[in-house]
């Protein structure tokens, strides 16, 4: 939650409270306002502080203070409704935040086009999943640049292909609900090799592995590998502390704290029994059936060299055109975050008040303008 300044959550919920035309109920707009109050006191009581731990306890009194109305709240972010409306409305804030700031700072057609085009991107590419059809609408009419209008449409078919396909798999072969919910995660990384890491932040010979993590990455740097972190029962705040004191971070690295549901379902798909457990994926999207350890590099590297299959360059654009065109591709959605390298799963994420929210991926310009000193509750 940010404690002064923009925050597309507090202004969706006030968007929602004060939208009369929308279907729903007297109590449930109540609650929202009894939040909004909320936020507000807790902005009130931490303004000016800077220490994380100062504005800790004070989220943690306020908590106690107000905690049936968190419940209220947390109740009916339970309900799919709620979260996809929330989002929606979160999304449309954040575009009309990054119009205003481009506007201010005199921008070009072109240019305005460039950045909301990243962040609609970082919206799909961030959650995994595509946007509603009434999001894209409004994403569309805000662009007018061709390259980034087709991109962005080859992006939410892709994404909304993969969902269309996952349900139908699951519908026609009986697929496991840990499988399906590995596939969708690792269907835009197909075509590379992916290496798959189980690991907590509690585990001490996993935290001695990831300490070599930069070591491991240059050695295999002329394979085309996707490093896949899967983060058993870790704390959101210890989680993302361990991957910048180990710094597993780069383009071809995402990292998911996913819902304990999720995270159990792909353990047992992958039948992890001990921590940290290693799997390679082929470019095929197939399991591969030997033993792995990524801490034997010289063992990993002979199994991902006899494995490697990489794909030329086939197309046949100019340099130009393929820049462009790469821009709005999956791996965008991977590199606009620096740490969206990290994501709480399509799924969600917690506030520091403790309310689980639909996750939001910050597009490029609020993570170039929000202050350090709330961008952190959202990154």
């Amino acid at each position: 939650m940010a404690q002064n300044g923009f925050d597309p959550n507090y202004s969706a919920f006030q968007s929602i409270v004060n939208d009369g035309n929308l279907d729903m109920s007297a109590s449930h707009r109540e609650t929202i306002q009894k939040y909004i109050s909320v936020i507000d006191d807790f902005r009130k009581q931490t303004k000016g502080l800077s220490n994380q731990d100062e504005i800790q306890k004070v989220a943690q009194a306020i908590q106690a203070e107000h905690q049936s109305v968190m419940q209220e709240m947390q109740s009916m972010m339970e309900d799919k409704k709620m979260q996809n409306l929330i989002t929606e409305k979160s999304n449309v804030i954040q575009l009309d935040y990054a119009t205003h700031i481009l506007d201010s700072l005199g921008s070009d057609r072109d240019m305005k086009d460039f950045f909301v085009g990243l962040d609609v991107t970082a919206m799909i590419s961030g959650s995994n999943h595509s946007l509603s059809p009434a999001m894209m609408e409004i994403a569309e009419k805000r662009i007018s640049l061709a390259v980034v209008k087709d991109g962005i449409r080859e992006l939410y078919q892709k994404y909304l292909d993969i969902e269309n396909k996952n349900q139908q798999s699951i519908q026609s072969t009986g697929m496991s609900r840990g499988e399906s919910l590995f596939r969708e995660l690792a269907e835009p990384y197909k075509g590379k090799i992916i290496l798959v890491d189980f690991w907590g932040t509690w585990c001490v010979p996993c935290l001695q592995a990831l300490s070599k993590s930069q070591e491991e990455y240059q050695r295999l740097s002329q394979y085309d590998i996707v490093y896949m972190y899967f983060a058993n029962k870790s704390p959101e705040t210890k989680w993302k502390d361990v991957i910048e004191r180990y710094q597993i971070k780069g383009d071809n690295v995402v990292h998911f704290n996913l819902e304990p549901a999720e995270q159990k379902a792909i353990e047992q798909y992958f039948q992890v029994n001990s921590f940290p457990s290693y799997f390679l994926i082929d470019q095929e999207g197939n399991l591969l059936p030997f033993k792995v350890d990524a801490r034997n590099l010289d063992a990993l590297e002979e199994l991902i060299r006899r494995n490697d299959r990489q794909d030329k360059e086939t197309n046949t654009a100019t340099n130009a055109e393929k820049q462009a065109k790469r821009l709005y591709q999956t791996n965008i959605g991977t590199k606009s975050c620096s740490a969206k390298t990290i994501s709480s799963r399509a799924g969600t994420r917690v506030d520091i008040l403790g309310l689980r929210f639909p996750a939001l991926h910050f597009p490029t310009l609020l993570s170039l303008t929000a202050p350090p000193s709330w961008r952190s509750f959202f990154s």
